[in-house]
């Protein structure tokens, strides 16, 4: 082959895996011996934790506890949340969240999702 024949031919075959890398391979996550991990995302939420909250305590208190929010309300700087999601290898998912509120820095309310929500996730 020419010195131009062949570098369009070795151009036409970078271009072919470049597009090819880019498409779709959805039957990738069935091939056999693909090891997948578990995870979790958030704060981990207990009952240890939950049961040594308690309505008065300063947001410190509350802090030192459950630890930093995950989610800090933009607009309302008296809601925590905190957001708890486990995703195991076999695809299922648990999620849990609980929502401090403060009034003057104090605490106030605990809404406890105290169910787990238990999902099969979609791959």
């Amino acid at each position: 082959m020419s010195s131009p024949i062949r570098s369009r031919f070795f151009l036409l075959v970078a271009l072919f895996f470049a597009l090819s890398a880019c498409s779709s391979m959805s039957g990738l996550s069935i091939f056999p011996g693909v090891h997948k991990l578990d995870r979790q995302q958030g704060n981990i939420i207990d009952q240890e934790k939950l049961e040594q909250l308690e309505v008065g305590m300063t947001k410190a208190q509350a802090q030192f506890v459950m630890g930093t929010p995950l989610v800090s309300d933009t607009f309302d700087l008296d809601r925590w949340d905190y957001i708890y999601q486990f995703l195991s290898a076999a695809g299922t998912v648990l999620e849990k969240s609980v929502t401090l509120r403060f009034d003057e820095n104090l605490l106030v309310s605990i809404e406890d999702d105290s169910e787990l929500s238990v999902t099969q996730a979609d791959e």
